[in-house]
This record gives structure tokens, sequence and C-alpha cells, in this order.
């Protein structure tokens, strides 16, 4: 299924998409400094549990790692802009070409 972007820059979609991912990273990150200060100590009290940023869009992607996905969106999109995928096929949308 083709991706319809909503009228907008590359530019502020592609920043828009790294903030998500420094959030996520930032998250993530400082629940293993937690997890690793809970390692050291010696009480039993409480067990925390592993969390990590989920990440839900659409139908197709529910409760899935967020690091992962945006990794993958950035790797997609750079490659879209660096025009190193293949172009099937090229209707017009809203007066502009695009390219499936």
């Amino acid at each position: 299924m083709p991706i319809i972007l909503p009228l907008g820059d590359w530019t502020t979609y592609m920043a828009s998409l790294a903030n998500l991912l420094s959030f996520t990273y930032d998250h993530n990150r400082e629940e293993q400094h937690l997890r690793a200060l809970h390692d050291t100590d010696d009480s039993e009290e409480w067990q925390l549990v592993p969390r990590r940023v989920k990440i839900a869009s659409c139908h197709s992607i529910s409760a899935s790692d967020a690091e992962e996905y945006i990794e993958a969106v950035q790797r997609l999109f750079s490659r879209i802009i660096a025009n190193q995928t293949p172009v099937k096929h090229k209707p017009f949308y809203r007066d502009a070409a695009c390219n499936l």
C-alpha cells in the first residue's frame, strides 16, 4: 500500500522523526539505568520490570518497540529522499506526481 504524506516538507518530517527517536533513546536508556541501580541494591522488596517505549501507528503497528520502528522509517525515507527506491507507478495526487 502506498504511503501518501500530508503536505509539508521532508526536512520537517525527518526532524520530527529525529526528535521522536531522541525521546525514545532517552527513556529507554533511563530505564536501563534504573535497572542497573536496582541490580546493585541488596533489597528484594521491589522488582523492576523492563519497559521500553512502545509505538502504535494505524492498524498495522500496535505496542511495538518504538526505537526499532522509528529507525526503520528513517532508513526508508532516507532512501526515498536519495532516490534509491524504484518507481513502479506514477499517478497524480493533489495535482502532483506521486511515485509508487
